[in-house]
């Protein structure tokens, strides 16, 4: 599956508001984008010949420099540490879902996050070991 990058959106996606955008883009995006990431999957598994590094937001997000010098290491490109220069902020708080005190799942709204989570595939949870967030919280009480 090829990733198109280029996407049309409805004329009106302008004048919708953030919730209604962001449903528009896990009914029409998200799915491609899956597709993608399984694509390539299925490509490292068929050519274990071949050397590739797959890596996840949450290694990122667990250390950003050691991250960096990852991605340098695995193309071979000579570095000095002093020339990497990590922006002091915190991973996940400068993003359109941070709100003080709410989770993803309570900015997006249980039900779209939940039909976003049920896009992705029983065996990518399993490969980057994700839970399956696709069914309903449990009310406390």
């Amino acid at each position: 599956t090829m990733l198109h990058c280029q996407q049309t959106v409805p004329e009106e996606y302008k004048d919708w508001d953030f919730h209604r955008r962001l449903s528009w883009q896990v009914e029409h995006t998200l799915p491609r984008y899956v597709a993608w990431i399984a694509d390539w999957l299925a490509l490292i598994d068929r050519t274990p010949d071949v050397n590739f590094l797959v890596t996840t937001y949450e290694e990122f997000a667990a250390d950003n420099r050691g991250f960096v010098e990852r991605l340098l290491k695995f193309f071979r490109v000579p570095y000095e540490p002093s020339w990497i220069s990590i922006p002091n902020y915190r991973v996940g708080h400068n993003n359109v879902f941070h709100v003080a005190d709410k989770s993803t799942r309570d900015e997006m709204g249980d039900a779209l996050y939940r039909q976003a989570s049920g896009m992705i595939p029983e065996p990518l949870l399993r490969r980057f070991g994700w839970p399956d967030d696709s069914q309903p919280v449990a009310k406390a009480g």
